[in-house]
C-alpha cells in the first residue's frame, strides 16, 4: 500500500490544472497500469452521469489483448452481496428469517443451535473458514456433502456473536440454505429473482468454464511482459460466496438498483446496511474483499 501511495503523490503535480475531472482520472489510471500498478477496467459515476467506463493493463498477456469497457471478471467475494440479497428478498417473501438458527435448516450441522442465518451474513458465526482447509483442492469440483464433512470436525474460532472474522464458509451455507428453501439451485434463484429483472445479461457463474472473448485473464501480478497466472477456483467450492462473474456494466445496474429500491424494500436494504451491532452487508468497503466491514 505504501507503493501505491508514494506514486499517487508523485502523479497529482504533474496533471495539469486545465483537465476535466474524468481526464485527470484517466490519466492516473493510465499511469498506474504503465507502472504494474493497476489492471483491470474503471466506471465512475457522478451525479448518476458516467464520467469515465474504460480498461487499463491486460485482458490476456500472452494475447497481448487489453482490458476495456467490456471485459469481463469474476467477482469473487462480490458474489456475497447478491447472496445476502437473495436471503433478505426471502424473508421478505417470508420464506426464511434472518433471526433463524441454523438448526432449522441443518439440525446435525455442530453448533447449529448457536448460530444464526444473521452470524452468517456478519461474518459473526465463529463457524470455521473452509477456504483455509488445505486437506481440500479449490480448483476441484465439490459439494455440500464433502464441505460439511471437512467442518464437522473442525471447532468453533469462537462463540457466536462475541466476535467478527471474515468467512467464505458462512456464505456457502447460506446458499445451500438458499436451495433448500427455494427447491432450486442457487444459480437458477440468482437468475431468477436479481439478473433477469435487471438485464444483467453478461453476469453468471462458473467463470472457470466459460467460454467468451471479452474474459478476462487472472494474474497475481504482471512484470515485464509475463503474467504470473492466479490460480482458478472451482465454482462448486466458491460456490455461493465467490462463484459469479459480471461487467462494469451490469454491476452499474446491481448498484443503482439497489440504491433505487428495485431490489430489496427500504426496511431490508436498511438492514442489509446495518446488521447486529455495526456488522455490515451488501456494502463494499472492505479493503481485502471488498465486500463487508465493520464500523
Amino acid at each position: 500500500m505504501r507503493n501505491i501511495i508514494t506514486y499517487l503523490l508523485l502523479l497529482l503535480p504533474v496533471l495539469s490544472f486545465g483537465q476535466s475531472v474524468t481526464e485527470k482520472l484517466d490519466a492516473y489510471l493510465t499511469a498506474s497500469a504503465d507502472a504494474g500498478l493497476f489492471s483491470g477496467s474503471a466506471l465512475i459515476v457522478e451525479k448518476n452521469n458516467v464520467i469515465l467506463n474504460k480498461g487499463y493493463g491486460y485482458k490476456d498477456v500472452l494475447a497481448k489483448t487489453r482490458n476495456d469497457a467490456h471485459t469481463i471478471y469474476q467477482l469473487g467475494s462480490i458474489t456475497k452481496q447478491f447472496t445476502a440479497a437473495i436471503i433478505l428478498k426471502l424473508e421478505e417473501q417470508k420464506k426464511l428469517k434472518i433471526k433463524d438458527k441454523l438448526s432449522k435448516y441443518f439440525p446435525d450441522f455442530p453448533n447449529a443451535d448457536k448460530i444464526t442465518l444473521e452470524h452468517l451474513l456478519t461474518h459473526t458465526s465463529g463457524i470455521f473458514n473452509i477456504t483455509r482447509d488445505t486437506s481440500l483442492s479449490q480448483e476441484k469440483p465439490t459439494n455440500q456433502e464433502i464441505i460439511f464433512a471437512a467442518l464437522k470436525v473442525k471447532p468453533l474460532d469462537f462463540e457466536p456473536g462475541t466476535r467478527y472474522r471474515y468467512n467464505n464458509t458462512g456464505y456457502i451455507i447460506l446458499g445451500y440454505i438458499i436451495e433448500q428453501v427455494t427447491g432450486k439451485k442457487y444459480e437458477q434463484v440468482v437468475r431468477e429473482q436479481i439478473l433477469v429483472p435487471l438485464q444483467m445479461n453478461n453476469t453468471g457463474f462458473d467463470f472457470k468454464n466459460l467460454k467468451h472473448s471479452d474474459k478476462s485473464v487472472g494474474y497475481n501480478f504482471i512484470a515485464d511482459g509475463r503474467g504470473f497466472k492466479s490460480p482458478m477456483t472451482d465454482s462448486t467450492f466458491s460456490f455461493s460466496a465467490g462463484a459469479m462473474y459480471s461487467t462494469l456494466a451490469d454491476l452499474d445496474k446491481w448498484n443503482q438498483a439497489l440504491q433505487n429500491g428495485t431490489v430489496l424494500k427500504k426496511s431490508s436494504l436498511k438492514n442489509a446496511f446495518r446488521l447486529e451491532d455495526g456488522y455490515y452487508c451488501i456494502q463494499t468497503r472492505d479493503r481485502s474483499y471488498r465486500s463487508y466491514y465493520r464500523v
